[in-house]
């Protein structure tokens, strides 16, 4: 297995860690009643979140270097960074955020703006991941 290959695997194994830590949260979100338990869970899942998308970046900049002639023209590719950075924002303002104030205030339209930030970051990884997917066979 040569260093590219390597690299690939970990951006892979990023992706898991990324993906595990948003189902799991989704899960907690969406399946009532969301308690203080939860929404503290979901807290606590936050590092390894940022360090699976701190893990994506870092090997994803090594991919992108490595084919950057073949892939910087590519509507697709710029699709999946767009998506990276929306997941990001999604996390922080529509689940976490909404989290908090459905919680504190009793807010029912956080709540329901938790379940559609839970969906739709649910959404956007899996396009995420399918892009690289898309990317890799594509090289």
């Amino acid at each position: 297995m040569n260093f590219h290959d390597l690299v690939l695997v970990l951006h892979i194994l990023g992706a898991g860690v990324l993906v595990g830590v948003v189902v799991f949260s989704f899960v907690l979100a969406v399946v009532p009643p969301l308690t203080v338990e939860k929404v503290n869970l979901i807290d606590r899942l936050t590092p390894f979140g940022k360090f699976g998308s701190a893990w994506q970046l870092l090997t994803g900049l090594y991919l992108a270097g490595h084919s950057w002639s073949d892939i910087k023209s590519l509507t697709i590719f710029w699709l999946k960074i767009g998506l990276f950075v929306a997941a990001g924002l999604i996390i922080e303002f529509l689940v976490r955020r909404q989290a908090h104030l459905a919680l504190e205030e009793n807010n029912p339209k956080a709540a329901k703006l938790l379940l559609a930030g839970s969906i739709l970051l649910v959404v956007v990884i899996i396009l995420i991941v399918t892009i690289g997917v898309i990317l890799v066979e594509h090289h």
